[in-house]
């Protein structure tokens, strides 16, 4: 190929590619003045070559790239450093000049150097076990462990509000058990219950820890929980069902909280199924609530049946957003102790002594028994998995059984609370346990 004309340049020279050799010294007017051929080009930098030559490169569509040519184990070799304009004359000189000194040191400058792999949770631990600190080991135990769970929530509220403020930044290895039974005893004189979650929650941080190789012991290994539990056996009956319906209009709290309170009663589900219930899971027409698997702790579809009391909630929920109970947060349900806390602070109003919203599962479940329903009918209504082998191979959904015993509450439950409405206005007559006008015996 013929050179271009290129001001002030010395005569051309051919290399072993057959190119004719451009010298120049670099400026950005000399630079401008290089204009594209029908072939690429390549101008090099005046002066002596040294260790490689810097080299400026001009291809047929106009764009200019700065490249180092250089000989590395007797080949000739070829890196692109970056292009012009981007790249400044003074950063082409800089870029050669660092790529000279690799290969004065018997480097190869275009092989790039394998970035540092990110330290491991278990490099870190086995690097400076002082440093590996308690906010280290949870958050490896959030990353890989409890982000799968559907506790994983929870579990990250509890390690920023109890763990992370007394142990946070000390060294994991370096916590006792004096320290930790101490966390939990404390706890254990406000919220017994919660200290044992706390008391579990650090076992399964600390077990991770010794399972991945993090941590050599476990502290918390034959550790006794802080507080005895029992287990509950709180129902409401039905004239205390009577008294906390009629009550709860009166109450001060939010209309969605209100009917959230009203669909855990008339339907017996969890209380965070009916929290994060979604329009997108209800069928009016079909009169059906899917709850899809992700949501369930046996990881299985529960569908269930909307009684006329549990239409009559949904019919005074506004369907405008994703959320059949929304919060405060647009998109989002309200939280998880919305409804605990609701009943705590009304417990006075409502006058029907010590409960719970769980406690409610367990009405639904007792009225059920004796309405005669069978109890594989309120188990499936309850969603509890059958471990059995029977129930293993057993396949059928219930779902007929499931519907007549959620109709037959939910018109017991109508009695018991004397309207069809949701109102409130309690036009019952005075009820008692044994004052049954439905059921469905199977006998």
């Amino acid at each position: 190929m013929r050179c271009p004309e290129v001001p002030g340049q010395h005569a051309p020279r051919r290399d072993t590619t057959g190119y004719e050799k451009i010298t120049m010294k670099f400026t950005d007017a000399e630079i401008r003045n290089l204009k594209p051929q029908a072939e690429r080009y390549y101008v090099r930098a005046d002066g002596p070559r040294g260790s490689g030559t810097l080299a400026l490169r001009v291809s047929p569509n106009g764009h200019k790239a700065w490249e180092y040519e250089f000989r590395h184990g007797g080949k000739k070799r070829r890196m692109t450093l970056g292009s012009y304009p981007e790249m400044t004359v003074a950063g082409a000189h800089a870029a050669h000049g660092a790529a000279m000194l690799k290969l004065e040191r018997g480097k190869d400058p275009a092989v790039k150097p394998t970035p540092k792999a990110a330290p491991t949770p278990q490099s870190e631990a086995r690097a400076s076990p002082a440093t590996f600190t308690v906010k280290k080991l949870c958050t490896a135990y959030m990353n890989l462990h409890a982000a799968k769970k559907k506790s994983g929530a929870e579990d990250l509220r509890m390690i920023s509000v109890e763990i992370l403020p007394a142990f946070g930044n000390r060294s994991a290895s370096a916590i006792t058990r004096v320290e930790i039974i101490a966390l939990l005893a404390k706890k254990a004189l406000t919220a017994p219950i919660s200290a044992n979650r706390l008391k579990s929650l650090i076992h399964m941080i600390y077990e991770f820890g010794v399972y991945e190789g993090l941590l050599k012991v476990n502290p918390c290994l034959g550790l006794k929980m802080p507080a005895k539990e029992h287990p509950r056996d709180r129902v409401l009956s039905a004239s205390e069902i009577q008294q906390f319906w009629g009550r709860l209009e009166t109450a001060p709290i939010a209309p969605a909280t209100r009917h959230a309170l009203k669909l855990l009663l008339i339907t017996g589900q969890r209380t965070d199924m009916v929290r994060t219930m979604q329009w997108s899971e209800v069928n009016i027409a079909d009169r059906l609530w899917t709850v899809p698997a992700s949501k369930m702790k046996n990881d299985t579809v529960h569908r269930v049946h909307l009684s006329p009391m549990a239409l009559d909630v949904l019919a005074a929920m506004s369907n405008t957003g994703v959320h059949v109970f929304p919060g405060d947060k647009a998109g989002k349900p309200f939280t998880e102790t919305v409804t605990s806390t609701a009943v705590r602070r009304n417990l006075a109003h409502f006058g029907v002594g010590q409960w719970t919203p769980h406690d409610l599962r367990r009405t639904v479940a007792s009225q059920m028994a004796e309405l005669r329903v069978l109890p594989v009918a309120i188990e499936c209504v309850l969603a509890h998995l059958d471990r059995t082998v029977a129930g293993t191979y057993n396949r059928y959904n219930y779902d007929r059984e499931k519907r007549e015993a959620l109709d037959a509450w939910s018109a017991r439950l109508t009695e018991i609370v004397g309207t069809t409405s949701l109102s409130g206005v309690n036009t019952a007559r005075t009820v008692n346990s044994n004052d049954h006008s439905a059921h469905i015996a199977k006998s």
